[in-house]
């Protein structure tokens, strides 16, 4: 016989039972069973300490109350069950030639469908009053019962065929080949003629373990070794395996042997004589792999190691175990780690010791690493004479770059394959001239150069002086047609005692910003001749023009000493009596106000056209965020004199400030949430009052980026149970184990229970809900924070959605929070859909029935439900079994849920997989539980831009 080759070990507590299928074998061990199948090992969880089990085309496992039959290629879905409670049961054993399996009673056999779980028959048990353990195994289309000294046989219909009494106790009972063989407690094996139950011979060779059956020969443990046993009663020893209790497949190509806590799963061993081995490649290199073709000429499968001897290379491994089907070929790759400096290697190929091929093969040398660069250079700001950029170096070769920036002899540092670098620069600013840089190796030699024209253009200053019915207006216009934001401090002089005036000015790329200056007669009149000058103080950029006002403010100058007034305005924003409006985008900050027109013509606030002046300061504390990643906006208001009601106003939103007194000054932040990359924007936030615009920021430029997360939730706050979902998607390269969710004033729930990460572009979703008044939400509440705690440490925080529109107003499924369980598995005839419900209300549920309808439900398997009571808080689990057609993709089925007298729809929704191998967990991902006329839950009404309201910080 052939021998044995180890093909893969696993940790495994004591083994309580066990049985083998044709090349298949399932253990009972700690509480659940595992399933081994050639490397592969499946743990099947099932309800209730398992007994026994038997492998048939399915596995049946006997726990104390039922008989339960898995698909073990599903990763153990149920497909059917039968109770047997009370029934004191001892074993199960399967003929799945026949399809029946039998349990074992204390009484009686009881025979049941093998594919539907229905009973056959029920026959009392032999021998039931025998003390002492028995065997009960099934061979050769017979159930064996062995009790005391006596073997019994009984065939699938429960006749009973032989009944022989051996004369020595037994140990157990297996069969192989149409015979029956006992190990008696007298140191015998024993073969029996399963017709007549005559002894047909008898073996002295002391067993210790007899496996339950076996195609041609039977494994039978001894004193002296494994050995193989015929059905003649002859024998040979068995190579390969160590010692150990035996579990093996009926075929004998697959044994398990377990010792000292630990299952080793062998492979017979092929025969070398009947195997080819070739090399099939002509040339071997890092990116070409070494492969060897194997052909086994046999008519049986077997494993079979391979070693490779090569010089001139370096693998990265030189063996590996393969299987070699019957009459088949396949094939042995090992990857090439490193070559020398020759142009051939020398392979020899040997299999489970003996060399069968030698030859030559060709080096493939790879080319050399890629060392491209690349550069970005962003102009952040113009501040003044000083320009502020970005520089940003991408590595796009494969080997680590040391690089610096040339012209300010700046360290960008060592850069490495795939990343990228930033260095912030400043640079004189000089009106017309592109930016420029150039980025070097650490050999000076030139690897990247990076320009921007966002410096293009000169930014303008003009003084436009023109005379009114009473005042003379100054209006000074500072044009930005470059690329980039300009910021710089606007004096103006020559205005007497009116000035100097000066005004930050920040203008966007390509904005134009305008500040108009009003001044009564009795001001003006002293001004004839003056020269007006408005300057650029950073940049040095001016403009001047000549006052000539002949006798236009004659009898004015000096009246009475009024004061001097300047008044602001920009974007429309209204003057003093006669004013003008001041066209042009706003960027930045900005002010609107007027001159004061004469004495005593106001109160409280009162100036020239009753506008106080108000002045509005804007920030971001990040002006890259990660998308959907939450950052802060600061506002700073002053006012210069009283106003009754401020107000802000944000595309189409109002935020009331209150009252505000003489040169006050107040602080404001809120939060943001953008969802999509790219380059975006604030909307402009102005200062109202009386209904009169008095300033306004303009809009603010945010670029959002790719981050390691991208979070989107949403609150239901509709119903009387707040309701939470959401997604987290991993955007980085690697692993990512999520810990949990907290939503602010609302509650946190565990994305995964069962621990389970996020692979690299996964998106998991997750769900939660919390009865109202266990909540902190507020009536006025639209969007509240939240943060994802993942990888041990890091935290991202986002914004979530409040949605209070209407529920479905269903007084069943206003009170069943309903979801998918992970058990759902549907690909094949024996499929099935769970459905979670949860009672989110305060009451308990009474007399709950579950009835499931749809073309696609499997009636033979179905069985309807009625839940006595379903506590607050509780859930219950509805098994939905399912049989697809053939072409099925996606498969929809109903179910009614009742209660109360009530009655409401749930649609389960989600897709096939083609076969039950291909079933992922993206397939479990997509299956929804939605009651009907509701949103589906797998779609998130989450806008692109979130915001909290304005909060006051001092």
């Amino acid at each position: 016989m052939s021998g044995y080759a180890e093909i893969a070990a696993f940790e495994l507590p004591a083994v309580a039972a066990s049985d083998g299928g044709v090349d298949d074998v399932a253990l009972v061990a700690d509480g659940n069973v595992t399933y081994v199948r050639g490397t592969e090992r499946t743990t099947l969880r099932v309800d209730g300490e398992p007994v026994d089990v038997a492998v048939g085309d399915l596995v049946y496992v006997l726990t104390a109350d039922a008989l339960l039959a898995l698909a073990p290629e599903n990763g153990g879905s149920r497909v059917w069950s039968l109770d047997l409670a009370d029934a004191g049961v001892e074993g199960v054993a399967a003929l799945p030639e026949t399809d029946v399996v039998c349990v074992l009673t204390d009484r009686n056999l009881v025979g049941v469908d093998g594919e539907r779980g229905s009973r056959r028959w029920t026959v009392d048990r032999p021998y039931a009053d025998v003390g002492g353990e028995v065997s009960f195994v099934a061979a050769d289309g017979r159930f064996l019962l062995g009790a005391w000294s006596f073997v019994t046989g009984v065939d699938a219909d429960g006749e009973q065929v032989f009944d022989a009494d051996l004369g020595s106790a037994l140990t157990g009972v297996g069969g192989t080949g149409g015979t029956v063989v006992a190990a008696l407690k007298s140191d015998q094996l024993v073969g029996v003629d399963p017709g007549s139950g005559d002894v047909e011979w008898r073996t002295e060779i002391r067993p210790t373990q007899v496996t339950p059956r076996g195609d041609d020969t039977l494994l039978v443990r001894t004193a002296d070794g494994l050995l193989a046993v015929r059905p003649d009663g002859t024998y040979e020893s068995v190579e390969g395996l160590p010692a150990g209790a035996v579990y093996p497949a009926r075929s004998g190509d697959i044994v398990c042997i377990y010792r000292e806590d630990t299952l080793s799963v062998h492979r017979r061993s092929v025969d070398v004589d009947n195997v080819d081995a070739a090399i099939g490649v002509e040339s071997i290199g890092p990116a070409a792999p070494l492969v060897v073709e194997l052909t086994n000429e046999a008519e049986t499968a077997g494993s079979a190691t391979v070693t490779i001897a090569v010089d001139g290379v370096t693998t990265a491994r030189r063996s590996a175990t393969v299987d070699l089907p019957a009459n088949d070929s396949t094939t042995a790759e090992f990857e090439v780690t490193g070559v020398d400096d020759v142009d051939a290697a020398g392979v020899g190929v040997s299999v489970d010791g003996v060399e069968l091929a030698n030859r030559s093969v060709e080096i493939d040398r790879p080319d050399p690493p890629d060392e491209s660069v690349s550069a970005e250079l962003t102009v952040d700001r113009v501040e003044g004479a000083t320009v502020h950029a970005t520089l940003f170096v991408h590595n796009e070769g494969e080997v680590l770059q040391e690089l610096r920036v040339r012209e300010d002899d700046r360290h960008v540092g060592a850069v490495a394959p795939g990343e990228t670098s930033r260095v912030e620069l400043t640079e004189r600013y000089t009106p017309g001239e592109a930016f420029e840089r150039t980025v070097v190796d650490d050999t000076g030699a030139t690897v990247a150069t990076a320009t921007t024209t966002a410096t293009d253009g000169a930014v303008s200053v003009t003084v436009e002086p023109s005379v009114g019915e009473a005042f003379l207006f100054v209006d000074v216009t500072v044009e930005n047609p470059t690329g980039t934001a300009v910021a710089d401090t606007l004096v103006l002089v020559g205005v007497g005692d009116a000035g100097p005036v000066e005004r930050t000015v920040d203008a966007a790329p390509g904005a134009t910003w305008t500040l108009s200056v009003a001044l009564p007669g009795y001001v003006a009149g002293s001004l004839d001749g003056n020269v007006v000058r408005a300057r650029l103080d950073g940049a040095g950029i001016e403009d001047t023009a000549e006052l000539s006002l002949g006798n236009s403010f004659a009898g004015t100058a000096g009246g009475g000493g009024q004061p001097g007034g300047t008044g602001r305005q920009q974007r429309g924003g209204g003057g003093g009596a006669g004013g003008r409006q001041a066209g042009g985008p706003q960027a930045g900050g900005g002010q609107v106000g007027g001159s004061q027109a004469g004495r005593g013509q106001g109160g409280r606030g009162a100036t020239a056209g009753g506008s106080p002046t108000v002045s509005l300061r804007r920030a971001v504390a990040d002006d890259e965020p990660a998308a959907t990643e939450a950052f802060l906006e600061y506002l700073a208001v002053d006012v210069e004199g009283p106003i009754d009601d401020l107000t802000l106003a944000v595309d189409g939103e109002q935020f009331p400030l209150g009252p505000f007194d003489r040169g006050e000054e107040r602080r404001y932040q809120r939060a943001h949430a953008l969802a999509g990359r790219g380059h975006s924007q604030l909307p402009p936030v102005a200062a109202t009052a009386g209904g009169r615009q008095l300033a306004e920021t303009g809009t603010m430029a945010v670029d959002v980026r790719d981050g390691p997360l991208a979070v989107r939730a949403s609150v239901d706050a509709s119903g009387r149970t707040v309701r939470v979902r959401g997604t987290v998607e991993n955007r980085t390269d690697e692993f990512c184990t999520v810990e949990g969710v907290d939503v602010t004033w609302v509650g946190a729930w565990d994305i995964d229970p069962r621990g389970d990460g996020l692979a690299p572009g996964e998106t998991v979703r997750w769900s939660g809900s919390v009865p109202r008044e266990e909540t902190e939400l507020a009536a006025d509440d639209e969007v509240v924070p939240l943060t994802v705690e993942y990888d041990g440490s890091g935290r991202f925080q986002s914004l979530a959605a409040v949605h209070r529109d209407s529920g479905t107003g269903a007084s069943v499924a206003s009170r069943l929070e309903p979801g998918i369980g992970r058990e759902t598995h549907v690909a094949d005839t024996y499929s099935k859909v769970v459905l979670n419900l949860r009672n989110v209300s305060e009451e308990p549920l009474e007399g709950l029935e579950l009835a499931a309808t749809g073309d696609r439900l499997n009636d033979m398997i179905y069985v309807e439900e009625t839940v006595e009571s379903l506590q607050p808080g509780e859930a219950v689990e509805h098994y939905v079994d399912v049989k697809p057609a053939e072409n099925d993709r996606d498969l929809a089925v109903d179910v009614l849920v009742s209660c109360d007298g009530e009655t409401d729809r749930l649609a389960l929704d989600g897709p096939v997989a083609a076969t039950p191998e291909e079933w992922v967990r993206a397939h479990l991902d997509e299956w929804t539980a939605t009651w009907e006329g509701e949103e589906p839950a797998a779609e998130l009404a989450v806008p692109t831009h979130l915001s909290t309201a304005f909060e006051q910080t001092d």
